[in-house]
């Protein structure tokens, strides 16, 4: 883990943390509050910030960003050049992002940002959710399988989260829907992270196959070859993450 403004991150991080001021004016006012409490002779504390890095797939790679400012700490996913370099991939995801604006729900984080980075990168800024993702414990289960009722309760949490989701106008979906993208919190909840992304993602055109092999994904095709990513496919999704719970095994 790297922290101090000489980072060169540091440019990242007050970038994103300005988007997410812009969007929600109680973390300005929290930032604002951060900044003139005092030692107690009239010296504001400054801020301390520090990053360090998340996952990365096909998609991209994760920054996660934190501070000592009370604000929550945020996950900036950095998407590959060659993805939102494809026509309309930009734009569907910043249309999700707007349709889903006033969306707020346990299981999902908020989402702060769709932002241009330094050097032309796109990024998606969301509030950074603490645990262990489902993936982990694929990974680390025998193979055996998980418990029965570990899977049952994973089943109905995710179904529940996903049909409030859908709920939210036609076409809406995840369409990213993956082991990667479920959090087990220390409370006890789950969090399906980056639910934004499905209509980003069927900009890309790709072939059910490569959809699968590049990003993890499973869809089933369109008319036309290509992956749909749309209600179908988080079904899809959950049948296939259900099974590996169950085999113990992707």
């Amino acid at each position: 883990m790297r922290r101090g403004p000489s980072s060169p991150m540091r440019l990242l991080y007050s970038r994103a943390v300005s988007c997410t001021m812009a969007f929600e004016n109680s973390s300005m006012t929290r930032r604002n509050l951060a900044l003139n409490v005092s030692r107690g002779d009239d010296t504001p504390r400054p801020i301390a910030s520090w990053y360090t890095e998340g996952t990365s797939d096909g998609v991209g790679d994760r920054l996660l960003m934190f501070d000592n400012s009370g604000t929550p700490s945020l996950e900036l996913l950095r998407f590959r050049r060659e993805l939102a370099a494809v026509s309309g991939f930009e734009e569907a995801l910043r249309q999700r992002v707007g349709r889903l604006d006033a969306f707020v729900h346990p299981a999902f984080p908020q989402v702060r940002a769709v932002d241009r980075l330094e050097g032309g990168g796109l990024a998606l800024v969301s509030t950074f959710t603490t645990g262990r993702r489902l993936s982990e414990v694929f990974r680390t289960t025998s193979r055996s399988g998980v418990q029965l009722t570990f899977a049952a309760r994973v089943i109905k949490d995710v179904t529940s989260a996903m049909a409030d989701l859908q709920k939210q106008g036609p076409g809406i979906a995840h369409g990213g829907l993956t082991p990667d993208r479920i959090v087990l919190t220390p409370d006890g909840r789950l969090v399906i992270t980056e639910h934004v992304l499905g209509a980003a993602l069927e900009r890309l055109q790709l072939p059910v196959n490569r959809l699968w092999q590049d990003l993890g994904v499973l869809a089933p095709e369109n008319g036309g070859g290509a992956a749909r990513l749309d209600c179908r496919t988080d079904v899809i999704q959950l049948g296939w993450m259900v099974l590996s719970m169950l085999l113990g095994r992707r």
